[in-house]
């Protein structure tokens, strides 16, 4: 049964941003697309709906992560970052290829992009690892979580995505910042 207290909880102002950004975000893709699509012939809302779709799928991941207890994610957090292994492996023989880049996985009209949910990912294993101990002191704990996020990274640079790749080191270094890493560690 959903709990609709957390959504009283929630700050009103987040929601209120998070609507403009949508809107916002519709009518760009409106206005950059309606011209083309009229001259071609075609549904000039055949992108809104598609971002639509999209937006659907966004909110019900956004209410499966509200109500999901996020211990139950820290139990799960291993197996999580070992399938999120297992799909950046698989996409480099079985992906798609576009312009020298092997990152998709094409499934029907729906093409999905590991690297992407690996973001989210590592940020939650390395927010396990953290929170654990509660401090980061010494080399080997840092060298501990250099082979956490150096495992995707390298699958990530392999395909190849090196802005995504970049992305991992910039959240490692957020998380140990956040994470109460010792300074000179950074």
């Amino acid at each position: 049964m959903i709990n609709f207290r957390m959504l009283k909880l929630s700050d009103p102002l987040v929601w209120v941003c998070v609507g403009s950004l949508v809107l916002i975000g519709f009518f760009a893709i409106f206005s950059a697309t309606y011209g083309l699509q009229v001259r071609a012939g075609a549904d000039p809302f055949v992108f809104v709906k598609r971002q639509l779709f999209s937006l659907l799928i966004a909110v019900a991941g956004m209410l499966v992560f509200t109500y999901l207890d996020y211990k139950n994610l820290k139990k799960a957090a291993p197996f999580i970052y070992g399938a999120i292994l297992l799909l950046l492996a698989v996409v480099l023989y079985t992906g798609s290829s576009a312009q020298g880049a092997q990152r998709w996985f094409q499934v029907g009209f729906f093409s999905f992009q590991p690297s992407e949910v690996s973001k989210l990912v590592i940020i939650i294993a390395l927010a396990v690892f953290i929170g654990e101990r509660k401090t980061v002191n010494s080399l080997p704990e840092a060298f501990c979580l250099l082979l956490l996020v150096g495992a995707p990274f390298g699958l990530i640079f392999k395909q190849p995505d090196l802005g995504t790749a970049m992305v991992f080191l910039a959240i490692l270094f957020g998380m140990l910042a956040a994470g109460a890493a010792s300074p000179r560690l950074l």
